[in-house]
């Protein structure tokens, strides 16, 4: 996800947010029935939670009159805190990582005709491995990402026969690691924007993003910031996994 959101957010017309708005997590039927009063508790709740978790400004006075102007509906509530954000970041399209959301890709596909999805896959040892490195959930809960990783590819399977290309984009996490070039083309192609040169140059990317929006991530393995495109990175779970756990993901995940 962090790389999708990186590669992408360096392009001249793009900006992929994590975490600022969280549509499905923290907003999506939450606030029901929807009527001005609840309007108002959820956009004090967004404020205050941007506010003292990422340090952001929310004008909701702003917001809130966008949305009248408009039905008030969970689509035009999200369609506006995209819109605002993505203002805010100076760019001209806007997205968001939905980590764990997959079950909710056709609620945004009805939602968004013209919305698109890349659903972003890895081997599911790399996951394990990363997940065990950073949950801090006790007594072996952290094999529940392996649990998660089947139900996650189902429905790639399923959304694969359901969705036409113009929709809904599958990616591997290995793929655009090992062949970078081919990927941003694809990608590029899906989302209809220019593939520009900087999407490949990852040593330049670093100084495109506004480091309130666009974070650099760290490596759960090598515990620093990281950019760009690594096959070494593939691998990483060869030393960071146990024989048994190994056993045990192959076991489940086929």
């Amino acid at each position: 996800g962090s790389l999708l959101i990186n590669l992408l957010s360096v392009h001249s017309k793009v900006v992929i947010f994590n975490e600022i708005i969280h549509f499905y997590r923290f907003i999506y039927n939450r606030y029901n029935p929807l009527n001005l009063k609840s309007l108002d508790h959820l956009l004090n709740e967004q404020r205050l939670r941007l506010k003292y978790r990422m340090d952001i400004s929310l004008d909701v006075n702003y917001l809130k009159s966008r949305i009248i102007k408009k039905k008030l509906s969970y689509k035009n509530i999200y369609e506006e805190f995209l819109d605002y954000f993505t203002k805010v970041a100076k760019k001209k399209i806007g997205g968001e990582y939905a980590a764990l959301q997959w079950r909710e890709i056709p609620e945004f596909i009805n939602k968004f005709k013209f919305g698109k999805v890349i659903q972003i896959y890895r081997d599911p040892r790399a996951v394990l491995a990363s997940w065990k490195k950073l949950s801090s959930i006790p007594n072996y809960s952290y094999l529940n990402a392996v649990f998660n990783w089947v139900d996650s590819i189902q429905h790639v399977e399923k959304y694969k026969k359901k969705y036409n290309k113009k929709n809904y984009f599958p990616v591997k996490y290995e793929d655009i690691m090992v062949n970078p070039n081919k990927l941003v083309k694809e990608i590029t192609e899906f989302l209809k924007i220019k593939n520009e040169k900087n999407l490949l140059e990852p040593n330049k990317w670093k100084k495109k993003f506004d480091s309130k929006i666009v974070h650099v991530p760290r490596s759960a393995h090598e515990g620093k910031n990281i950019l760009g495109f690594s096959e070494k990175r593939i691998s990483n779970w060869k030393k960071n996994l146990q024989n048994w756990e190994i056993y045990f993901v192959e076991k489940i995940c086929s």
